[in-house]
């Protein structure tokens, strides 16, 4: 059936409209997500740069305000990172919990004691308390640490073998005291849950109601080979760059009471961690020009070698060269050139990609 002109051409309006619609909220949405992943992004930049100061400062953790940062990220970066939420009322909450949990605990243990004389005194009791038997409960939980370490089976045995008690009078208590550690065990659920928030309303920052808490305490610190800022480029921070700014800080001091203004040090990358020298290592030009230098009486391998005089434990050199520029170093990292020799034709070229010639100068901070 042929259909009128006009019905047609309002169909086809309809159609342009509803197109139209698509792909101005297709638009709007790609917008939101940009500006999402930039908000996003911004707030990542603004982590790590904070990050980086309390690496500096000898830090392991930091907490961000706010849930803005991406965790799955922050996973693949090396980090343990974890939400925080204020929970003020909570932890008031809690407070009135386990103090009245406690006085629960403390009355069944006294009813306990009083039915049993000769729970008066354990042997090995840590004195946690002035009722004994919750003395002695707490004693056990801080050894055992888990409901299924700590039983009726262990307090009974501590009890017949640690106390003047009589096996009589102790069957005669034994229901008592199973339910005497069942609210024991209730008081640390309690006691758990007030110590996690109590924790978590100090670490979140005085200014904000959530942060974001991120660790880098257990990553690896990489020995120095992560030059993009992650999880074990921190850890080195903390755990590596201590020791090697030391020994570079000792190195320039020397040289500056010398009269020197600068400093050139050699660096290598070999298997399982850069090293550095002060001195030119065979392989270098430097130590050929080296008057009283002779290649045949030196083993350049053992030059690098971890018991060796004659280098040191060191790091990606532009790791170095961040940390030093910041206490208002120059530092120039060059390609070190290499003598030609047979061993180095052997190795292919293989040193002038691990060899580096680092200087530091201190003359412009004058």
């Amino acid at each position: 059936m042929l259909k009128h002109a006009m019905h047609m051409a309002q169909v086809s309006a309809e159609v342009k409209f509803k197109a139209a619609s698509r792909e101005q909220e297709s638009r709007e949405n790609e917008a939101i997500a940009a500006k999402k992943l930039a908000l996003l992004e911004h707030e990542h930049q603004v982590f790590l740069n904070e990050a980086l100061a309390a690496a500096r400062a000898g830090e392991l953790t930091l907490s961000f305000p706010g849930h803005e940062l991406s965790l799955s990220r922050l996973n693949k970066e090396g980090f343990i990172a974890k939400r925080l939420t204020r929970r003020s009322e909570f932890e008031v909450h809690l407070t009135a919990l386990y103090e009245s949990k406690k006085n629960e605990v403390v009355r069944e243990c006294d009813r306990v004691t009083s039915d049993c004389e000769g729970f008066v005194h354990f042997q090995g009791d840590g004195l946690y308390h002035r009722n004994s038997l919750l003395s002695l409960l707490e004693t056990l939980w801080r050894t055992a640490g888990s409901k299924e370490s700590l039983n009726i089976e262990l307090v009974l045995a501590n009890a017949r073998f640690q106390s003047s008690s009589q096996a009589s009078d102790i069957d005669h208590v034994k229901p008592k005291l199973n339910k005497a550690i069942s609210l024991f065990f209730e008081l640390k659920d309690v006691e758990s849950k007030y110590q996690s928030v109590c924790w978590e309303n100090l670490t979140v920052p005085i200014t904000a109601n959530n942060a974001t808490f991120v660790s880098w305490e257990s990553a690896e610190d990489g020995c120095g080979f992560f030059e993009t800022i992650s999880a074990q480029y921190l850890k080195w921070l903390v755990t590596g760059w201590p020791a090697v700014s030391e020994e570079i800080g000792e190195w320039i001091e020397e040289a500056a009471k010398e009269g020197e203004t600068s400093l050139e040090l050699f660096v290598r990358r070999c298997s399982d961690s850069w090293r550095i020298s002060r001195w030119p290592p065979p392989e270098s030009s430097a130590y050929a020009q080296d008057e009283g230098k002779e290649d045949e009486h030196e083993d350049e391998e053992n030059w690098w070698h971890s018991d060796s005089f004659n280098s040191s434990m060191f790091c990606a050199p532009s790791l170095a060269a961040v940390e030093l520029e910041l206490n208002g170093y120059s530092v120039l990292i060059e390609i070190a050139p290499l003598v030609s020799s047979a061993n180095s034709l052997e190795r292919g070229g293989q040193d002038v990609c691990h060899m580096r010639q680092m200087s530091i100068v201190w003359a412009a901070a004058q």
